[in-house]
């Protein structure tokens, strides 16, 4: 098989703006968490989303910020877990998986569900299976499942 090396401008020019420049914009916080020993209930929303707001009719949570938002939902749930009062370790992903069964398209009132399926220490590690669900205020569906550790 024979490869053919890009130049930067055809890299450039077949990349997607989206993930090179827009995304990097994207904003989006969570407005309330519950948390209990196996079982977080969140809401979230995307502020600033990278589409002009005459667009938002196009919205759709991208995979990008779905996996952030639960990357960012683990690290709260373990250094709570750990009895931490702020941010002192790292969480490593094992492994994920994630299912997009259907388009997320509201940017606000975003409902996230994390279930801890099995906890348990290795050495100084905490380990976590999870589940997790967001889904949109009129429908859509985004499931991860996977493995993370507070190293």
């Amino acid at each position: 098989m024979k490869l053919h090396s890009l130049s930067l401008e055809e890299i450039k020019n077949l990349s997607s703006s989206y993930i090179d420049e827009d995304l990097k914009k994207e904003r989006w916080g969570f407005l309330s968490i519950e948390i209990g020993p196996e079982l977080v209930l969140t809401t979230a929303s995307v502020d600033l989303s990278s589409l002009p707001p005459i667009n938002y009719q196009n919205f759709h949570l991208s995979f990008f910020t779905a996996t952030e938002m639960i990357g960012q939902l683990l690290v709260i749930y373990l250094h709570h877990r750990a009895g931490l009062t702020f941010k002192a370790r790292e969480v490593w992903v094992s492994k994920v998986t994630n299912k997009f069964i259907k388009p997320i398209k509201d940017p606000e009132n975003i409902s996230i569900v994390l279930k801890a399926k099995k906890l348990h220490q290795r050495k100084a590690t905490t380990i976590c299976d999870f589940e997790c669900e967001i889904k949109g205020l009129s429908g859509g569906l985004f499931q991860s499942n996977g493995r993370v550790g507070l190293i």
